[in-house]
């Protein structure tokens, strides 16, 4: 009511009202996530004149005539857009953006026949931007692209959420409309607050294990936030099963180059280790089956730290990540040579400790790590009390 008292202040009478919505178009892809339309008209309200009735006598032929050349306006949107066939393309189904450029490869362009690329341009994302092969030029083929297409590269990740609906980049909500603003919280709850969210982390402090494939830990089904990230740079490699049994970063004794990995229905981001930064994995999640999580051992472990988040359940087993302990390893095998990295400083001497005590030696500089055992909040009446990583 609001927005029509401001819209009659500003075009007088001339305020319509809407039809009702027009049924969906149909999805304008068929796989990869496409978009559907719905629209509506805007319509000239009816024995209304300045929001009053005009009684029994009908408009005059000179104010017809007068009130057809004014548009009328209307408060709202005339289309809204969901979102559609969102399961993944076959491999060989190729860029979409792309696609849509190679269409004009069999169209002349000054009287010459190019191969074209998609050209990305920040400041209209979603017009058809294309550059030929061979060439340092590129032109607009087309003012929009076709709905569903991404706004950026892969989604990018500054617009991961983002698809061009009608010519304009606009958000996907976690609940399938295009330009909803609800989005997830912490736990994967479309829309929530945090409220029903709850944080595992810690760190994983054993120091000198077998040479080999040894577990740290295995993060449960429905885990969101999930990061796993080394403390200090080493020659050691982060591996990650899905509950399948089958690799999916750094599997099979093959290291992979840094970049996304799909498995246990998410995304997952790998980073290799550089000179100042360790081995890194995350994901947004949530994650559809449990994955293990394992350090492909080297050198001396200097700390393993691990975070995710999981909505409350009343099951704490549910909850917890399931330790080494819990699990057992792959068997050990001879490691073949692996890629060659920087030269690291010589390791500071170790201090003498206590046999079986789990924390590793504090680089200089750096605090002792806590305990292996996650900071969890307190044990639910009933339930068992956790010890070196198990419940008893």
């Amino acid at each position: 009511m609001v927005q029509e008292r401001l819209a009659r202040r500003r075009y007088g009478s001339e305020v319509g009202q809407w039809s009702g919505w027009a049924s969906w178009s149909a999805c304008s892809r068929s796989c990869g996530g496409g978009v559907r339309t719905q629209t509506r008209l805007c319509l000239e309200k009816v024995a209304k004149d300045n929001g009053t009735d005009s009684g029994d006598q009908p408009p005059s032929r000179a104010e017809t005539g007068r009130r057809r050349l004014r548009p009328i306006q209307c408060v709202g949107s005339d289309k809204r857009f969901h979102m559609c066939n969102e399961e993944d393309c076959p491999p060989e189904a190729g860029d979409f953006r792309a696609e849509q450029c190679a269409s004009f490869n069999e169209k002349p362009y000054k009287d010459r026949l190019y191969r074209w690329r998609p050209h990305y341009s920040t400041k209209r994302p979603c017009s058809l931007t294309c550059g030929p092969e061979n060439a340092s030029f590129y032109v607009t083929l087309r003012r929009r692209v076709i709905d569903g297409t991404r706004c950026s590269p892969d989604g990018g990740t500054d617009r991961a959420d983002h698809v061009c609906a009608a010519g304009h980049c606009k958000h996907i909500g976690c609940d399938g409309v295009v330009g909803s603003p609800r989005v997830r919280d912490a736990c994967g709850v479309c829309g929530g607050d945090n409220s029903t969210c709850h944080l595992v982390s810690g760190i994983f402090t054993e120091p000198h294990l077998r040479e080999g494939y040894q577990l740290v830990l295995q993060i449960p089904a429905g885990a969101c936030s999930i990061r796993i990230e080394e403390v200090v740079p080493t020659r050691n490699y982060l591996a990650l099963r899905a509950g399948n049994k089958e690799f999916i970063v750094n599997g099979a004794w093959n290291i992979d180059n840094s970049g996304q990995y799909q498995g246990a229905g998410a995304t997952f981001m790998y980073r290799r280790q550089t000179d100042t930064q360790g081995e890194t994995l995350a994901a947004t999640g949530p994650i559809t089956e449990p994955v293990d999580i394992f350090l492909l051992y080297r050198q001396m472990n200097r700390g393993i730290k691990y975070e995710y988040v999981i909505k409350r359940n009343a099951s704490l087993s549910s909850v917890l990540p399931r330790l080494p302990n819990d699990l057992q390893s792959l068997p050990p095998a001879p490691p073949p040579a692996l890629p060659a990295l920087p030269q690291l400083p010589a390791r500071p001497s170790v201090v003498p400790r206590p046999t079986g005590h789990r924390n590793a030696v504090p680089a200089p500089g750096v605090a002792r790590p806590p305990h292996t055992a996650p900071r969890l909040p307190a044990t639910p009446a009933g339930a068992g009390q956790r010890r070196g990583g198990v419940l008893a």
